[in-house]
């Protein structure tokens, strides 16, 4: 299992591409989700992951989830929607800034089996499918535990390297490999032994790796909401980059 993709949630897509243009990032259409209102932008990493800048598909979209909010509706509106509509528009509608992560497996139907026997609940695995600005449709499963603090896990239907942009030395942007993520939540040990019954490693320590990422969990500050922090390298020796943002409400 390996770190496949970070995503960062912007409601305002074309200022969040202009950003991270500036930024020295190669930003690259994605294209428009089929299940879902949502379209998203693609940054190439090293390590073959990517950085996916998801927002709202239709203008009326971001309204109409906070008006879910005003109303105190918005749970009962999610819970109506499958696992997968239910994680990322929650996404869209409370979040900002660096939000979810996802790990790729070639066997998901395996891995949320062991989940499953590691207490975890996760639905049934979901299609998805996304069509890119060239008319290509690119299609994978995803699988969403119920559990926000724990990532999400995808298995390519089509071939990857439809769906995963690779580094364009050309484009002249330095390489950027994430070093690290962090998950602080409202109960650590619990995180841990998910996290370690989802990647299928023993153990509730705080500290793992999944590929060549670490990964530690820690307790949130008291009072404040969960967050998702990561550290990247860049290649050009410039300082790491650090993302941050609001990922899930506190208990």
């Amino acid at each position: 299992m390996i770190l496949d993709h970070l995503v960062w949630v912007a409601p305002d897509l074309g200022r969040a591409t202009a950003e991270w243009r500036a930024a020295s990032f190669d930003v690259r259409p994605g294209g428009h989700h089929r299940e879902q209102p949502t379209r998203n932008v693609l940054a190439p990493l090293g390590a073959g992951a990517y950085l996916e800048l998801l927002g709202p598909s239709e203008p009326e979209v971001m309204p109409g989830l906070d008006a879910h909010i005003r109303n105190g509706t918005l749970d009962v509106h999610l819970r109506a929607e499958g696992s997968i509509p239910r994680r990322f528009l929650g996404l869209l509608a409370r979040s900002r800034g660096m939000a979810d992560w996802c790990l790729a497996t070639d066997d998901l139907d395996g891995a949320v089996e062991r989940a499953r026997s590691g207490g975890l609940v996760v639905p049934d695995p979901e299609a998805m499918s996304r069509v890119r600005p060239d008319g290509q449709t690119i299609s994978w499963r995803l699988a969403v535990p119920d559990d926000p603090e724990l990532p999400f896990l995808v298995e390519d239907v089509t071939p990857r390297a439809l769906r995963v942009p690779e580094h364009d030395a050309e484009a002249g942007c330095p390489e950027t490999t994430v070093r690290a993520v962090s998950v602080y939540g409202a109960d650590p040990k619990r995180t841990a032994r998910g996290l370690r019954a989802l990647v299928g490693v023993p153990g509730a320590v705080g500290r793992l790796r999944v590929g060549d990422v670490e990964v530690t969990v820690s307790p949130q500050e008291a009072g404040s909401a969960g967050r998702l922090q990561v550290v990247m390298a860049r290649a050009d020796g410039s300082p790491d980059v650090a993302l941050d943002g609001v990922t899930w409400e506190s208990e």
